[in-house]
């Protein structure tokens, strides 16, 4: 007796593991695996990480009111169903929603079904001339939207598709699949059937992407290819055969990344890790001399100490004119130029270090300057005075001589000193760069690290608040509100392949995503 109890409870746990398998894998395998990326979204923590409800704001909930007086009984009833519980219009709403970008223009929505007959019923409920649209066959539901677009489901999972590639460049001979077509993947053709999937799936987090950069100019291969794209114009022909040569390069190199971003307390942090699908394609890329390149931090000390964004990377022409080469696009360079009427090359050699770019300030008010930024970049000296020289000659009526290597134009100043370019419209920053520079120990961290974003937007409500104080009090209240809720970003490269993105809220002790609807639920009884 004790055997047959242990055999049927035994028998319980593997039914009831299959069927929890077989949930977790209906979505993916509604996707192409050849797909150049997936965003897999927790709709249901997200939801309870926000703790808002949109029916405790006056204003929609007013809405949904007034929406009611139109409805009849049945309409009424499947409102109040669904704002008690999104779930049972028969899709899982509050539960995972992937989305995916196809290598041939197709994005699609996939979502769990939980009742594939009630869905259906309800959305004649909505509008009983679906009837006549909607196609039901052996248990699949599709409803045909047009050439590029359409809606299908079954028991398990619910398919919205569009082809955005068709639709916009209006083209027929870019193959369109249909959103039945994905319900009637074999799973080895699916996305669950790649390790990818499993790279997403099995790393809980509010939102997880899966990026492919090969599947990604793959699609840029096929809409080349498409006769929408194709030009009796020679100069635009040569422009999209060009890009076609880009994206064949770039595919040399392919990787693979997996992202994710998890809304916590006091912060979003967003993570990137890029990856491989073969040991060759990794020596490929390790075999470029860019992604070795790491900040030494030399020029931090020319940019504003207080400023509201940095922007930072290091920038060897030399190897960047080499891993043109190795990915065999020199003469895709060369055409550039061309088209350009510049030499591409020369300037790409001129860069010789750390390049820094600084936005110091914004003044709405100010219609002259706006906003004032610095860039500054380590240089061959020799090569950048002939690139500067070159400008000057080109357009010597509104570039003015400062002194030798030094030049301004309709309120920018720019030029070369102690092997630095500069480019800039902030006077401060001009008169410290020309002193040598003043300490900024605020952003020392960017040393080592391939590149740098961050910065305070703490300056920017300093700098601004004084701008909003007219108008509509609530509104005026708003935008302080807004302009307050985020304090410092910054990105933290760990090494080459992995990195961390980081948005520091001013409130440390509430979530992220609750925060930002706090401001929408205020946002909404402001404007409307």
């Amino acid at each position: 007796m004790r055997k047959s109890l242990e055999s049927i409870v035994l028998a319980m746990i593997m039914v009831f593991t299959l069927f929890s398998c077989a949930k977790k894998e209906s979505l993916a395998t509604a996707i192409p695996k050849d797909t150049s990326m997936v965003i897999k979204i927790d709709i249901k923590n997200l939801a309870k990480k926000s703790n808002y409800n949109f029916m405790n704001n006056s204003v929609i909930k007013g809405y949904v009111e007034m929406m009611k007086a139109s409805l009849n009984d049945e309409q009424k009833k499947l409102l109040e169903e669904f704002v008690a519980n999104p779930n049972s219009v028969g899709i899982n709403i509050l539960e995972d929603m992937f989305i995916f970008y196809g290598n041939n223009g197709d994005m699609g929505l996939v979502m769990s079904v939980n009742n594939s007959k009630k869905l259906y019923d309800n959305i004649l409920t909505t509008d009983p001339n679906f009837k006549e649209m909607i196609k039901v066959d052996k248990g699949i539901y599709t409803l045909d939207l047009g050439r590029v677009s359409s809606i299908a489901w079954d028991n398990k999972r619910f398919v919205a598709h569009i082809n955005y590639a068709s639709m916009i460049l209006g083209s027929s001979d870019i193959k369109v699949n249909t959103a039945e077509q994905y319900l009637h993947l074999k799973k080895d053709q699916s996305f669950y059937a790649s390790d990818n999937y499993k790279k997403i799936n099995d790393n809980k987090n509010d939102i997880s992407i899966y990026y492919s950069a090969k599947q990604y100019f793959q699609f840029y291969n096929n809409i080349l290819a498409s006769s929408a794209l194709s030009s009796e114009d020679s100069s635009d022909q040569e422009l999209l055969d060009m890009i076609a040569q880009l994206s064949d390069a770039m595919s040399e190199v392919a990787y693979n990344m997996i992202g994710s971003c998890n809304f916590e307390n006091g912060k979003i942090v967003c993570k990137t890790n890029m990856f491989f699908d073969t040991p060759e394609a990794e020596a490929k890329y390790n075999n470029l001399k860019l992604p070795n390149a790491s900040l030494t931090g030399d020029l931090n000390k020319y940019v504003s100490s207080n400023g509201i964004l940095y922007f930072a990377a290091h920038i060897n022409g030399k190897d960047i004119v080499a891993d043109i080469s190795t990915l065999k696009a020199d003469n895709l360079l060369n055409k550039l130029s061309e088209k350009l009427n510049i030499n591409l090359r020369d300037i790409l050699l001129a860069f010789d270090g750390d390049l820094i770019f600084g936005l110091n300030r914004v003044n709405t008010e100010n219609d002259e300057k706006p906003i004032e930024f610095s860039l500054f970049a380590k240089v061959d000296s020799l090569k950048a005075k002939t690139l500067l020289d070159s400008l000057v000659l080109k357009d010597n009526k509104t570039i003015v001589k400062i002194t030798p290597n030094n030049y301004s134009s309709n309120r920018f100043l720019f030029g070369l000193q102690n092997g630095v370019l500069y480019f800039t419209n902030d006077s401060t920053d001009y008169v410290n760069f020309g002193k040598g520079g003043i300490a900024n120990t605020s952003i020392d961290k960017i040393k080592e690290q391939p590149l740098y974003l961050g910065g305070d937007l703490r300056i920017l409500k300093d700098q601004l608040i004084n701008q909003i104080n007219i108008g509509n009090p609530k509104r005026v209240d708003l935008a302080k509100e807004a302009l307050g809720l985020i304090s410092t970003f910054e990105t933290k490269q760990d090494d080459k392949l992995n990195g961390t993105f980081e948005i520091n809220f001013t409130d440390t002790k509430t979530n992220s995503l609750e925060q930002i609807f706090k401001l929408i639920d205020k946002a909404i009884n402001g404007i409307m």
